[in-house]
C-alpha cells in the first residue's frame, strides 16, 4: 500500500465536498465584510469584519490549492459593503477588485454600494466586467446621494430627468444577467412616491435601512 504524501495537508486527502463544508465552517461569518480606504488618495483597501475569529484567514495561507478552493467560499458566501459614501466609491471598488484578482472577483455574489446618482455608468461597468457571478446588489440612498430621490428634495419639474437616471441605472443592471435581486435601502428619506413607484416598476425592492 502506498503511503500518503507527507507534504500534502491532511485536509486535501478528504473528498472535495467535505473540504467545501470545512471551508464554510471556518471562513463564513454572519456579518457583512465592510470595505474602506485609508484615505481618498489611498489605493489600500481595509476590511472590517465584526465578530471575525482570531486567525480567521489562516487557512488561506496553508497551501496554494487550499487557497484556491477556499477563496471561492470566502468571496462567494459573504456580502461586501462599500463604506465610502463619496464620489470616490468607484475608485474603492476598483481597488478592491484589483487586490483580490479577476478569479476571486468572479466569485463575488453579493455587494452593497451607493445608489449611483453621480456616476451611474462607472461603478456598473466595473461590476459588469469583473463580477460575473454577482446575484444580489444593494444600493444605499443616504444624505449625500439622495438629491431628487427623496420627498424632501423632490421637484415635479425634474421627474423626467430622474426617470432618465433610473432608466440608465436599470439598463446597466440589464447588462448584468447574473444580477437577480436589486435592493434599494433608504438611510435618508422617504423616497418621493413617484420615484418609489418607478423603482418598484423595474422589479427593485425598496426598504428602509437599519
Amino acid at each position: 500500500m502506498q503511503s500518503p504524501d507527507r507534504g500534502t495537508p491532511g485536509i486535501l486527502r478528504l473528498p472535495r465536498e467535505v473540504r467545501d463544508e470545512i471551508y464554510k465552517r471556518v471562513l463564513v461569518i454572519s456579518s457583512p465584510l465592510h470595505l474602506f480606504a485609508e484615505g481618498e488618495a489611498s489605493d489600500k483597501v481595509e476590511v472590517f469584519a465584526p465578530g471575525k475569529p482570531a486567525q480567521w484567514l489562516a487557512l488561506l495561507h496553508t497551501n496554494r490549492q487550499l487557497h484556491s478552493e477556499a477563496s471561492e467560499t470566502l468571496y462567494g458566501s459573504h456580502k461586501f459593503v462599500m463604506v465610502d459614501t463619496t464620489s470616490a466609491q468607484a475608485k474603492l471598488l476598483k481597488s478592491f477588485l484589483d487586490k483580490i484578482g479577476r478569479l476571486n472577483a468572479g466569485y463575488v455574489t453579493s455587494l452593497c454600494i451607493n445608489f449611483p446618482t453621480a456616476e451611474p455608468g462607472q461603478s456598473m461597468s466595473i461590476l459588469r466586467e469583473r463580477c460575473s457571478s454577482l446575484r444580489t446588489l444593494e444600493l444605499f440612498v443616504h444624505n449625500k446621494n439622495s438629491q431628487g430621490l427623496v420627498a424632501s428634495s423632490y421637484e415635479a419639474s425634474k421627474l423626467e430627468s430622474i426617470r432618465g437616471l433610473l432608466l440608465q441605472v436599470n439598463a446597466q443592471f440589464a447588462a448584468m444577467p447574473s444580477v437577480q435581486n436589486v435592493l434599494v435601502k433608504l438611510y435618508h428619506g422617504p423616497l418621493a412616491p413617484e420615484v418609489s413607484e418607478l423603482m418598484r416598476g423595474f422589479g427593485w425592492t425598496v426598504e428602509v435601512g437599519r
